[in-house]
């Protein structure tokens, strides 16, 4: 929109109603002025506010001005410094942040948490059982090592998924075992630093073109060659975060494979392994790594309540409602619009559910095929956790709508794979697809004024 409107004025808050009310989609933080940002509580601290508190009262306006959350400002200052990749992050997105943080609970002593890296935020039960694991790990020196009839070590299998949730699943095995060595402490090393790795989806390499039609149902062939029992059957790559240095690096493309709870062993899983890399190199896929862990695909059940809503002529509302105008085309959800920092293809998406509100997660791209015990298989859309955002979903988060931040509807969740207290994965029904199954039934269906566009 035009907005000659804030050079004709100094004063922030005309021209941000303005803006408000003219826009039907929240603007992007990059759109904003830093004024505009303190005032909605995204930036500033004690000496800004001050300051810009007496120059609103020379204006006779009423303003309400508090200090901006540490975690809130700190990803806002990010946004700002690298337009490029993150300039599409919008107000809502950081607003709900912004509350998620503000609600928290006071922590021992009064202190109001700031975020959840906050030294003030309450310590989570589940890191303190990580750090004694650690504890009990690094002091053992066969825990260090390989140990028959174990393959990998057990301080690797507690640690080698540390970072993409507070209780990450163990692995069994991975391909790639003896060309990539997984950093172990030497015995008694306190100060050693587990490496953090974060769970993205897979976006534009040759195995997207051939995952659902070509190598999908081989490797489910092959696994039942093997007398395996897998759960899920997806894709992802793994940033990795070494935390001395705050180097990243992205790791190759993961074919990652769960399988039902002690119905294998590492043995088993490392025998099928080759089959599955001969799969994909008659693809002509190559560089790809196979990884292995146990877990079982759960429901989320809880009632349904989707707090989001068609919704005119505001912002930010205060129940944090956006409006939702269309369901997004398989085109789309397989195609990203944005990057991170280092240039790689992101998918960022939101929820809000019943058990943990708002939440971002990592939009895989490509759909993971599950099965129970029971051998009934299906295709569903995948959710990573997003760094630094904790988990996605959790039980009772069944029925939430996962959307985009521009209003676009993906998937509605149902399930997940809890370890522990936490779940590192969410799996979700696509839209496009359930809209074309009532289409193909009721062919003049409509959707409440909800745009969609079938492929």
């Amino acid at each position: 929109m035009d907005r000659e409107y804030r050079s004709k004025s100094e004063s922030l808050l005309p021209s941000f109603l303005f803006v408000a009310i003219a826009e039907r989609f929240p603007p992007e933080i990059v759109d904003l002025s830093e004024q505009e940002l303190i005032t909605l509580g995204f930036l500033g601290d004690s000496e800004l506010l001050s300051s810009l508190y007496v120059h609103l009262s020379h204006s006779r306006l009423s303003v309400r001005l508090v200090d901006a959350l540490p975690g809130v400002r700190d990803k806002v200052q990010r946004v700002r410094a690298d337009p490029v990749h993150l300039g599409s992050v919008n107000c809502f997105q950081v607003e709900c942040l912004r509350r998620k943080y503000s609600a928290q609970p006071p922590a021992q002593g009064g202190t109001v948490p700031t975020s959840p890296t906050s030294q003030s935020f309450p310590t989570s039960p589940i890191v303190s059982e990580a750090g004694t694991l650690f504890s009990q790990l690094s002091n053992n020196s066969d825990a260090l090592t390989v140990v028959a009839p174990d393959l990998i070590s057990q301080f690797e299998i507690n640690f080698w998924y540390h970072g993409i949730s507070s209780s990450p699943p163990k692995l069994l095995w991975r391909s790639d075992f003896k060309t990539n060595p997984f950093a172990i402490p030497v015995l008694g090393d306190r100060f050693f630093r587990i490496a953090t790795k974060t769970a993205y989806g897979v976006f534009g390499t040759c195995l997207n073109k051939v995952w659902d039609a070509t190598v999908v149902p081989q490797i489910k062939d092959a696994m039942k060659a093997h007398g395996l029992k897998y759960s899920a059957l997806k894709m992802a790559r793994f940033l990795t975060v070494v935390e001395e240095d705050g180097k990243e690096s992205f790791g190759p493309v993961v074919v990652w494979i769960s399988v039902h709870p002690n119905t294998t062993n590492a043995r088993a899983v490392r025998d099928a392994t080759p089959d599955i890399l001969h799969i994909l190199n008659d693809t002509q896929v190559t560089g790809v790594v196979i990884e292995w862990y146990e877990g079982t695909v759960e429901r989320l059940d809880g009632p349904l309540r989707t707090n989001i809503s068609t919704l005119q002529n505001k912002m930010i509302p205060a129940d944090l409602q956006l409006p939702i105008l269309r369901t997004l085309p398989r085109r789309l959800i397989i195609n990203p619009n944005t990057e991170d920092k280092n240039g790689e293809p992101l998918y960022v998406v939101s929820k809000y559910g019943s058990t943990t509100k708002l939440t971002l997660g990592n939009y895989s791209s490509m759909d993971a095929y599950t099965c129970t015990e029971f051998r009934l298989e299906s295709c569903k859309v995948v959710v990573y956790n997003c760094k630094g955002s904790g988990d996605f979903s959790a039980k009772g988060d069944s029925g939430a709508l996962i959307f985009t931040g521009d209003g676009g509807r993906l998937a509605i969740l149902h399930s997940g794979m809890p370890q522990g207290m936490h779940n590192h994965v969410t799996y979700a029904t696509p839209l496009w697809w359930a809209f074309k199954q009532l289409l193909e039934r009721y062919p003049s269906a409509q959707f409440y004024d909800i745009e969609y566009t079938p492929e």
